[in-house]
């Protein structure tokens, strides 16, 4: 009789570590749970900006370039040497900044395509 107390006694002490563990369990997941979505959160947040940022670098630049190429074009008059060689300057080194940016554009661009397709694989 005592042997099925300890046995019973036993059974109970397993189920109560076994509830704690799962209890534990919950909680941590629950913990990690929430700081991915602040992480997903940032990380969206991140995106609007940089594409924001993009936008916001390649408007005055294109009217850089719109106007040194009018100037290069000579349409408000002769240029001497020197100015046209500082436009040809500012037009090579506005064309190096546009391909940063739009290489920098694609690399988000990808970045996004493959965080939906890890969404959709774990939706699957």
């Amino acid at each position: 009789m005592s042997w099925i107390i300890i046995l019973l006694a036993s059974n109970i002490v397993c189920l109560a570590l076994f509830v704690a563990i799962l209890l534990i369990y919950k909680v941590q997941d629950h913990k990690y749970s929430s700081k991915l979505d602040r992480l997903q959160r940032f990380r969206d947040d991140q995106k609007k900006s940089l594409s924001a940022l993009s936008h916001d670098l390649r408007t005055p630049l294109n009217a850089i370039m719109g106007y040194t190429t009018l100037l290069l074009n000579k349409v408000h008059g002769e240029l001497s040497a020197k100015q046209v060689q500082d436009l040809e300057r500012i037009s090579l080194n506005s064309d190096k900044i546009l391909q940063i940016i739009d290489e920098f554009y694609k690399v988000n661009f990808v970045q996004k395509q493959l965080h939906k397709d890890d969404l959709n694989e774990k939706g699957s």
